[in-house]
């Protein structure tokens, strides 16, 4: 089925190619007339088969009325009525994030669609629209009937190389659109409660088991009260995002998850009272630990992750009502069979994989690491830790002794507290979660065993009091007074730990996003090892293969994607601003303009594409005025890139009076310990042998001073292999003017000052349009122009369209990144969006 899913969509085959592997099946079954392997083979095939039609169905069918039908590649203003489904979440905005204007707090909730105005008037409509309101609003409660009136729109595919694919996220939770209106005003309640009964009634319940949780530990609003509520109810939407990103940076996020460890301590505290403590039959306690976890996954956080882990949990459950003692590959296999046929694409999700490679690495490459901690210890002459790893001393070839004769009481008290398990279940964890994390989030967190270890010793008896106080708080609130402080204490013992772990040296590496078949090559050599049958001979090619790995690992991505003697560009899509990025051909890289006017910081935008293509250093980033959408982005970029220098015009200080923008801009640069250059008009700019470099804008600031900044902005040509690339900024009429005059001989001369004819052009001010524009371009003459933007083509009224008009025209909101590539004398263009989706972008 696994096999199945990942086929189609892959390739997105058709219904009646999905058949075709059934048809196989039974092809098979009737020639081997059900004996043999044919049986074996008619399944695996139906499988395949089952997998690929439910995919299908659920990725690409859609009902008729469906939001998505009534969308295009430009956003619709219309009206939507629907149900709110989902508990509206007031997100505030990032603070410490450079931005050109402040923004306020946005609504965020899922509506569930009955109804659109088209063109025939109120229609019919079903789908989810993930719906954001640029205002916070507070009157709307979930079952609420709503009419909204704003923008309806497809998610894009991401515009960068390297960015996260947001569209394919929705996509697989089940919201294909998004739904924006820009004032609360624009909200209207048509019915209160009209649906959602079991959802108040639970979000209810929720708030009163919170308030018996941290009544006499936290005050509301306290950032701790978050860490509490995410591990005892499975609340992870209450934690901050700081507190988050600190227990993520030392690779503990997973005590946050709501998913298996909330389930999973439900059902061992739940299994241990019964079973050690009650001796309750295993049958009884099988039914009732299934209960306790059905209730837990309906008052926890209403997420995936929990409904999945619920599923593991009770397919266990049952198992061990079954036989005593359950089959672990089989009790997998089932959940996994069970939960990718109500959602073929959680096959994708990261969360969905790491459970079960949790619950593979407790059943399966635990007892394998503990047995060989244990022939370590016996041939360290060590044989009583040896017996604290394998009590019974299986699979090593001599026992282990337990016996203490002669050994001093405080080393054997030590011995008997060591947490020896609890070690081998966290590197077993952390190993099997190690290749999936660095592919996934690009990280490498090499000290999550040795922090889970003393994190478990925290949150084990933090878990079971904050249960034990919800329970008792319900028949007795009172006991709040006993309860908080120690829910207080802990929970402020654990925000330490992690405080004090997130500073070791190396806690979070960058894991170079490793590719897939380098996973599948990590995870073969793990397989081989925890589950080679014991009549093969231990392979000692393991250690080897392991070292290559790292090998392959440790390889410079840089090594890959650089292309050696080729000028490539590449125009990155941030927004209303300006980021250029340049390959040099002798392997340099450095960066013309970082900045944007959209309400985000174009640093991380950066640096995930520089991290795509394996930069880790740029050698020289020009920045070309003072205006803030040019160099918003590089104060970000300070702290995760290595810059060599940044560089200036003599014109730049001139506009950065004291404690403004551009000021406090180049004070954090020389903070950085990162030098400033000042370079004048008309300079050659030394970037490499054989690459033609020239400043031609703006004149020595000795020679001519300007009243905007904008026309102070730096002009670059480059050239190279007698193509050439022209970079503007923001020049406006100023600039073009005095380039144009320059451009033409002066009076008894024959050759101009300057060559401005170029290949590709940046245009100018982000493509706004002056009296001297068309004049401009017509002496440039580029065979292909850019425009850096945020506003879409279809929006544009300028008439900037026109003037490029014979020549190949992109706009990085409608095309995405743009890659001009200068190899062997010849200009490539292409568009990023034309890449994703396989069409051509661009427009002649």
């Amino acid at each position: 089925m696994v096999a199945g899913i990942a086929m189609d969509h892959a390739m997105t085959l058709g219904l009646a190619w999905s058949v075709v592997p059934a048809g196989l099946g039974t092809a098979t079954l009737a020639w081997r007339r059900g004996t043999g392997r044919g049986p074996v083979m008619a399944v695996c095939l139906l499988a395949l088969s089952v997998g690929a039609i439910r995919h299908a169905i659920c990725d690409r069918w859609l009902a008729r009325d469906h939001l998505e039908h009534y969308t295009s590649t430009e956003p619709l203003l219309t009206t939507v009525t629907g149900v709110v489904i989902a508990e509206p979440f007031i997100h505030e905005p990032e603070p410490n994030v450079p931005r050109a204007y402040d923004i306020g707090p946005r609504t965020r909730f899922l509506l569930r669609a009955t109804a659109i105005e088209a063109n025939a008037g109120a229609m019919e409509a079903s789908g989810i629209a993930l719906t954001t309101i640029r205002a916070p609003v507070g009157f709307i409660e979930v079952g609420d009937a709503v009419q909204l009136t704003g923008w309806l729109y497809r998610y894009p595919p991401p515009r960068n190389p390297g960015a996260y694919n947001w569209r394919l996220h929705h996509r697989r939770a089940g919201v294909r659109v998004g739904f924006t209106c820009d004032h609360a005003e624009s909200v209207r309640i048509v019915a209160r409660r009209a649906a959602g009964g079991w959802s108040r009634t639970l979000n209810s319940l929720r708030d009163h088991l919170r308030g018996y949780l941290l009544d006499g530990a936290f005050d509301e609003g306290e950032p701790e009260a978050g860490i509490l509520e995410a591990m005892v109810l499975g609340q992870r939407g209450a934690v901050p995002r700081a507190i988050n990103e600190a227990f993520v940076r030392t690779g503990n996020s997973h005590f946050l998850a709501a998913s298996g460890t909330n389930v999973g301590w439900v059902a061992l505290i739940g299994w241990w009272i019964l079973t050690r403590i009650g001796g309750v039959h295993y049958r009884k306690a099988a039914i009732t630990v299934a209960a306790l976890i059905l209730a837990y996954v309906l008052v926890a956080e209403p997420q995936p992750s929990i409904w999945r882990a619920g599923v593991i949990g009770l397919l266990g459950c049952f198992s061990v009502y079954r036989t005593g003692r359950p089959n672990v590959r089989n009790w997998l296999s089932c959940a996994a069979i069970i939960i990718l046929l109500f959602d073929p694409t959680a096959l994708f999700r990261p969360a969905f994989q790491l459970s079960f490679l949790a619950v593979l690495a407790l059943a399966d490459v635990e007892p394998r690491l503990s047995r060989a901690a244990a022939g370590a210890c016996l041939r360290l002459g060590w044989p009583l830790l040896a017996a604290r790893f394998a009590p019974r001393g299986r699979g090593l070839r001599r026992p282990a002794t337990t016996e203490y004769e002669g050994v001093s009481l405080p080393r054997r008290l030590i011995i008997r507290m060591l947490p020896v398990r609890l070690f081998t279940t966290s590197v077993a964890i952390w190993l099997l979660a190690a290749p999936l994390v660095m592919h996934q989030f690009n990280m490498l967190t090499p000290w999550a065993p040795l922090g889970t270890l003393a994190l478990w010793m925290l949150v084990a008896p933090l878990t079971c009091v904050g249960f034990l106080a919800v329970l008792v708080g319900m028949i007795l609130p009172s006991s709040s007074a006993v309860f908080g402080p120690i829910l207080e204490g802990g929970t402020r013992c654990i925000l330490v730990t992690v405080q004090l772990l997130e500073k070791l040296p190396g806690t979070m590496l960058p894991a170079r996003s490793p590719s897939i078949a380098w996973v599948v090559c990590a995870y073969g050599v793990l397989a081989w090892w925890a589950y080679r049958p014991w009549r093969f001979p231990r392979a000692r090619w393991i250690p080897v293969a392991a070292m290559l790995l790292a090998i392959w690992w440790w390889i410079p991505p840089r090594l890959v994607h650089r292309q050696p003697g080729s000028l490539t560009a590449w125009f990155l899509a941030v927004g209303d601003g300006t980021a250029t990025i340049l390959e040099l051909p002798d392997g340099r890289v450095i960066a013309f303009d970082i900045g944007t006017r959209s309400p985000f910081d174009a640093g991380p935008t950066v640096h995930t594409f520089l991290e795509s293509r394996g930069i880790a250093r740029l050698d020289a980033v020009y920045v070309s005025h003072t205006d803030f959408d040019h160099y918003s982005g590089i104060e970000t970029l300070l702290r995760r890139v290595n810059i060599g220098r940044v560089v200036i015009t003599d014109h730049f200080e001139s506009f950065a009076p004291p404690r403004s923008s551009p000021s406090q801009f180049l004070e954090s640069v020389r903070r950085a310990g990162v030098p400033i250059e000042t370079i004048t008009g008309n300079d050659t700019l030394e970037l490499g042998p054989g690459l033609n470099a020239t400043l031609l804008w703006p004149p020595p600031r000795s020679e001519r001073q300007f009243a905007q900044p904008n026309d102070t902005s730096m002009v670059m040509r480059l050239s190279w292999q007698g193509r050439t690339i022209l970079l503007t900024g923001d020049i406006e009429h100023g600039g073009m003017a005095g380039l144009l005059a320059m451009s033409k001989p002066e009076p008894g001369e024959t050759t101009p000052r300057i060559d401005l004819t170029a290949d590709v052009l940046a245009l100018p001010h982000h493509g706004s349009v002056v009296g001297n524009t068309a004049a401009f371009i017509a002496a440039v003459n580029p065979q292909v122009c850019i425009r850096s933007t945020g506003q879409r083509r279809a929006m544009a009224t300028n008439g900037i369209e026109g003037l490029c008009a014979g020549r190949t025209y992109f706009s990085t909101v409608d095309a995405g990144c743009v890659r001009v590539v200068i190899r062997d004398g010849d200009v490539e263009a292409t568009s990023h969006l034309a890449d994703v989706l396989g069409a051509d972008a661009s427009r002649p």
